[in-house]
């Protein structure tokens, strides 16, 4: 990934996720928020390529696809 598409992804995920109380955020939650926000992104930039997706992630196509499932992104696509 190039620099200023790096510069830009973090910028969106600071937008998306705002700093909070360090005393009141649960990981699990913010990680998998992170993570569908990030797979929402590529999916779109990919123009809902899932094989494009994929490979931008670097993870396999049946493991995007069941992230896809699991946050509820494939209606994206229709």
């Amino acid at each position: 990934m190039a620099n200023n598409e790096s510069l830009l992804l973090w910028e969106a995920l600071e937008e998306a996720f705002p700093k909070k109380n360090k005393l009141t955020v649960n990981l699990r939650e913010e990680v998998e928020r992170a993570e569908k926000e990030l797979i929402a992104i590529a999916y779109r930039e990919n123009l809902y390529n899932q094989t494009k997706t994929a490979k931008a992630l670097n993870i396999s196509r049946p493991l995007l696809i069941h992230k896809l499932k699991k946050y509820k992104l494939l209606e994206d696509s229709i």
